[in-house]
């Protein structure tokens, strides 16, 4: 079974949510919305289950043949995004990244597994 994770740009929030499945030995891929669309339609059309990060992800995915997938929305921010986030005050973007947006990552991925197509 093979699972795409999809953020905006591919990444950050999807390559991090990628290579938590993989560690937990799932085959994984990851894109984002604003790659050209047929190199992230034919990642879709390799996939079994679809991740999406962020709702306005899946929004922008049902622009694709999406079949017959399994498709996954999570509710996951980027640092820029969240309420309360002060550009001046986050000196390093991974940290705030790993601090704030990958846990949640995790933990909302996490109500899912295991994974099935």
């Amino acid at each position: 079974m093979t699972i795409l994770t999809v953020c905006e740009f591919g990444m950050n929030r999807s390559r991090r949510l990628a290579e938590h499945l993989s560690s937990l030995g799932y085959n994984t891929l990851y894109g984002g919305v604003r790659e050209p669309r047929d190199v992230l339609q034919e990642k879709i059309s390799t996939a079994d289950v679809i991740i999406s990060v962020h709702p306005k992800i899946t929004e922008k995915l049902m622009l694709f043949d999406l079949g017959e997938k399994r498709i996954i929305s999570l509710d996951v921010p980027d640092v820029y995004e969240q309420p309360g986030w002060n550009p001046s005050s986050a000196q390093n973007w991974m940290r705030a990244r790993e601090t704030s947006v990958y846990p949640k990552l995790i933990e909302q991925i996490d109500k899912y597994l295991p994974l099935q197509p």
